[in-house]
């Protein structure tokens, strides 16, 4: 939704509130009306010819907030009936080149305007490079957090589970909106050993599948595994694991994505001492019922939190707590756990536990559900997974079989072979795994559906041919000198263009909720939404054969919306878009 459109309506709006003789400017009552312009969904309403609404519920229960330096009309905060009020702000609105016209639709007013106005805004606006949320942190204090994101692996010598696929493809949703947001991010993993021992990986999870972090991590954990025990052990000879490391240390440091694998023991978390100092701070602030094994949060209604196990081994939360202090000592403000749901413990008591002893990371839960199927992959043949690796290899042979046998047989075997040499079925590989993990809410279970992915007709694969087709037609668009927004009036008329820039108009909206809500979900839909609306639109933008100047408008049209699905898919999944399928 146009920040610049959001910004009129609310100073209109302050025009008409604030008396004839009061001292403040409208522009002085934007942080309390700003919120209440919102994308239309009146159902009795045309949202694409009006695409901004405002409640009135909303601001009747606003007036009475405001401050008394300002002074209001009173014919208009006198009415107290929604609808009554709405009526009486539609019958008395100034019109403009803005917005044409306002109409009372229940508890809402409901604007039209200026087809060549908004066009020519929202193509300005999600043209002019990458996309940026202006309006996702209203505080820019926000801007200064440095944020962890924490995801779940396998203890070293078990086998990789759909679910730890899922954490990480998330967390990777996770770390790129936060990156959005303009924050410092940085990302790890842990597990634990059976032997009590803990293992973290600070990987680039941002990048996940590309020649970097991911695999060198599964390399090094499958050498492990291999030379210290079999794939079903429940210890690893730590010794072989920091070898290991040493000889490939140079290797490590190369790579794009920054890896350091930490070995962590008990004796290193000095976890006596910590216990110590933790339950004489908490016994203190919490009660005498403390102990080294637990600590007593009943008086915050959270129950008591076991510290050690019954083998005198730091339990999970206590290295949580550990980690937390030492996340702080680092400078992180906040700490992202994606992890699998049904944990044993509540975050919320870890919480509570780092608060008491002064820290001030927050830490945030983002519960993931289970996946089924995905070890089915190679029916009626058996596969270890021991890694995400094995997924992408598979999936990537097949988008090359795919590509290869939907050539055109006139193009030549020399052709048939050009899939293999690029990186095109990596893209479709990686993008239609993720998509397909991340098309439900994270918090519901579901199967993985392979036959999907096997046929090419999964919706990554759908978003990823819409973005090449967006790009075999902007090679027909005339060059010009001048500036394209200049263009854009020009297809005030066109009811495709219309209804595609309408439709681009909501997706600021729906990534920054998206990120905010943790839920890649909703991004996801928004971007098959536009890519059905392309699929239906492109028939009235032909670009070739036309007027250089009607092609060029178009070019426009299609040239933002390629960029907004190349933006959509790179935060959703962090890959490109490909230019050729």
């Amino acid at each position: 939704m146009s920040r610049r459109f959001r910004t009129h309506i609310a100073r209109s709006l302050a025009s008409l509130l604030l008396s004839s003789d009061s001292t403040n400017p409208p522009e002085a009552l934007d942080p309390h009306l700003l919120p209440l312009v919102i994308s239309n969904k009146h159902k009795e309403a045309d949202a694409s010819a009006t695409p901004y609404a405002i409640s009135i519920h909303h601001l009747l229960r606003l007036l009475p907030t405001l401050p008394s330096i300002y002074t209001l009309n009173p014919e208009l905060t006198s009415i107290h009936a929604a609808p009554d009020l709405a009526h009486a702000i539609a019958a008395s609105w100034p019109c403009d080149d803005h917005v044409e016209g306002a109409a009372a639709a229940g508890g809402f007013v409901n604007f039209t305007v200026c087809r060549g106005t908004f066009m020519k805004v929202v193509l300005t606006e999600l043209g002019a490079g990458r996309i940026v949320l202006p309006e996702m942190d209203e505080n820019p204090g926000d801007r200064r957090k440095v944020v962890m994101v924490e995801y779940a692996l396998p203890p070293p010598g078990r086998l990789y589970e759909a679910t730890h696929w899922r954490s990480a493809v998330v967390a990777g949703f996770v770390v790129r909106g936060s990156r959005a947001r303009g924050w410092d991010v940085r990302s790890r993993s842990r597990c634990l050993g059976d032997a009590g021992e803990e293992v973290r990986f600070d990987v680039d999870v941002g990048a996940l599948g590309s020649v970097s972090g991911d695999e060198v991590l599964w390399a090094l954990r499958k050498a492990v595994v291999e030379q210290g025990s079999s794939s079903t052990a429940t210890e690893v000879d730590w010794d072989i694991w920091r070898a290991w490391q040493a000889a490939h240390q140079s290797h490590l440091n190369s790579i794009s994505s920054p890896l350091c694998v930490t070995l962590d023991c008990p004796t290193t978390f000095h976890a006596s001492s910590i216990i110590t100092a933790t339950v004489a701070t908490l016994t203190a602030l919490g009660g005498p019922k403390s102990t080294s094994q637990t600590l007593d949060l009943t008086p915050y209604n959270l129950g008591t939190l076991p510290l050690l196990t019954a083998t005198n081994r730091p339990t999970r939360a206590l290295r949580d707590i550990i980690l937390a202090l030492q996340a702080a000592d680092q400078g992180v403000t906040d700490v992202y756990c994606v992890s699998k749901m049904g944990r044993r413990y509540a975050i919320d008591q870890v919480q509570m536990a780092t608060r008491l002893l002064g820290c001030g990371v927050v830490l945030t839960d983002i519960p993931v559900a289970a996946i089924a199927g995905m070890a089915a992959f190679d029916a009626p043949r058996t596969t270890d997974v021991v890694s995400s690796t094995t997924y992408i290899s598979r999936t990537t042979r097949w988008m090359h079989r795919i590509m290869a046998d939907r050539l055109p047989d006139e193009e030549g075997d020399a052709d048939r072979d050009a899939p293999t040499a690029s990186a095109t079925p990596r893209a479709l590989a990686l993008t239609t795994l993720q998509t397909h993990t991340l098309a439900p809410k994270r918090t519901t279970a579901f199967t993985f559906a392979w036959p999907a992915l096997r046929a090419g007709s999964d919706v990554g694969v759908y978003i990823q041919y819409t973005h090449a087709r967006l790009t075999s037609i902007l090679a027909h668009v005339p060059r010009s000198s001048h500036p394209p927004q200049s263009q854009a009036g020009d297809l005030a008329t066109a009811r495709e263009a219309y209804a595609l820039v309408h439709l681009l108009s909501r997706y600021p909206a729906a990534l920054r909720t998206a990120i905010a809500a943790h839920e890649p979900a909703i991004l996801l839909t928004y971007l098959v939404e536009l890519c059905t609306k392309v699929g239906g639109a492109l028939g009235g933008l032909r670009v070739k054969g036309m007027r250089a100047d009607v092609a060029r408008a178009r070019g426009q049209v299609v040239r933002v919306v390629r960029g907004v699905v190349r933006e959509g898919l790179a935060v959703l999944s962090g890959v490109h878009g490909v230019e050729r399928m």
